[in-house]
């Protein structure tokens, strides 16, 4: 059901699928490299999926606006943390 809505999150492009297997397949076991490998693919997604909100968001008044931003950047300092 997920990929009706979400096709290019499910189904990345051939080139970055084709990037975390070399990389995966390169580190040889549970690595640091391994985990930077699971960490650029997370990145990649959370990209496809931020643009994929950007153009499904609906317009939002100046007053519902404020409470999503406020929200969002919070998200976004603490997952810069981690």
């Amino acid at each position: 059901m997920l990929t009706v809505f979400f096709p290019g999150l499910i189904a990345p492009s051939a080139a970055t699928e084709n990037d975390y297997e070399v990389c995966m397949a390169d580190c040889g076991g549970m690595t640091v490299a391994m985990l930077d490998c699971i960490g650029t693919a997370s990145d990649r997604a959370q990209i496809r999926m931020d643009a994929m909100l950007d153009q499904h968001r609906p317009p939002l008044t100046r007053e519902e606006a404020h409470p999503v931003n406020a929200a969002q950047w919070l998200q976004s300092v603490l997952a810069e943390s981690d």
